[in-house]
């Protein structure tokens, strides 16, 4: 479980989540990071990811937005999707081959309440809600939850899930 207290600015009203109004600092731990790490320089792809975040659309494309990122710096793009799917009602795509960060989004879900913020694993509802397509030969040869693509017995699923 997450809890982030920093993420929520202080004209959040936790009886109403469309009231919360963040800045692009508050949204993203930026400024944790450059008060730690001065020297600190973000790459290009993480700065375009973000950026294209803290404008919350109402569609969200993202490409490879783990790619190259280290395990932390991926988690914290995972939470930046799962907040703007559930507070902002951002619909997200998401191409990755990262099926680790897939899935995490897929089953996590943000609540807020009492001024914090909380990731945590998501009810069945939410969790089905989201939807897996997995491409093979130019064609869709999966679609469905998360759980379904890890129920699947099909070899091509099964070795690419391996």
């Amino acid at each position: 479980m997450l809890v982030e207290s920093d993420v929520v600015s202080e004209r959040y009203n936790s009886d109403d989540a469309n009231s919360i109004d963040v800045c692009f600092f508050e949204y993203f731990p930026f400024r944790r990071l450059f008060k730690c790490f001065p020297e600190f320089e973000m790459a290009s792809g993480y700065l375009k990811c973000a950026g294209a975040m803290a404008a919350k659309p109402r569609l969200l494309l993202i490409d490879e937005p783990f790619s190259g990122l280290d395990p932390i710096t991926s988690l914290t793009i995972d939470y930046q999707i799962i907040k703007l799917r559930d507070l902002e009602n951002v619909t997200s795509v998401v191409v990755t081959h990262q099926l680790r960060d897939a899935f995490y989004v897929a089953t996590h879900q943000a609540v807020p309440g009492n001024g914090r913020l909380t990731i945590v694993p998501a009810d069945e509802g939410k969790a089905n809600a989201v939807e897996f397509i997995m491409l093979k030969d130019s064609r869709i040869h999966f679609h469905g939850t998360a759980a379904q693509l890890r129920a699947s017995s099909d070899p091509y699923l099964r070795k690419f899930l391996s």
